[in-house]
């Protein structure tokens, strides 16, 4: 089911930017069958983590559809601020609850989702916002959301769902 719904807000994305005229570059696996129905997509194919990061640190904003991540987070943003690009997302909790939108993440919604790659594409044709942006967010994750902050929180919720299942 979360590949499904993974699949269907990245077409509804890419239909919508593709209705707006906003290009895109995407990396990664599942573009393949859509290749031919949008022509503002460019396509670099699959890449290891590596490559990526790279590809990151030389993009002004790094677009993440977060699909069923609705009060969580992915990796690729944190590893798009750390790379030094803006990183905007479709909302979520966690983003909500611990940046600042607009200062410290570009969040959009899937509501509104025009007005969302509105903001995505005026940030992208704005070097010195997206780089403001991006050294905001940097300092933010650099601060607060690496792997050595996390793992306390990681290790408490296991702790947790060992004394749940013992409790059963």
């Amino acid at each position: 089911m979360h590949e499904q719904v993974r699949a269907h807000r990245r077409l509804r994305l890419l239909e919508t930017a593709a209705r707006m005229g906003i290009p895109l570059w995407a990396v990664g696996k599942g573009y393949e069958a859509v290749l031919g129905q949008f022509l503002n997509l460019t396509y670099g194919g699959e890449a290891q983590l590596p490559e990526i990061i790279g590809l990151m640190g030389h993009s002004r904003v790094v677009l993440n559809v977060n699909a069923n991540i609705g009060a969580g987070s992915h990796e690729r943003v944190f590893t798009a601020m750390a790379a030094g690009a803006a990183a905007a997302s479709d909302h979520s909790r966690f983003y909500a609850e611990r940046f600042e939108a607009g200062s410290q993440i570009l969040l959009y919604r899937w509501t509104a989702l025009e007005q969302g790659l509105e903001q995505v594409a005026r940030l992208a044709a704005d070097p010195e916002a997206a780089w403001a942006l991006a050294e905001a967010e940097r300092a933010r994750a650099a601060a607060e959301h690496k792997w050595e902050h996390r793992v306390d929180v990681i290790l408490a919720a296991a702790d947790a769902a060992r004394a749940r299942r013992g409790a059963a």
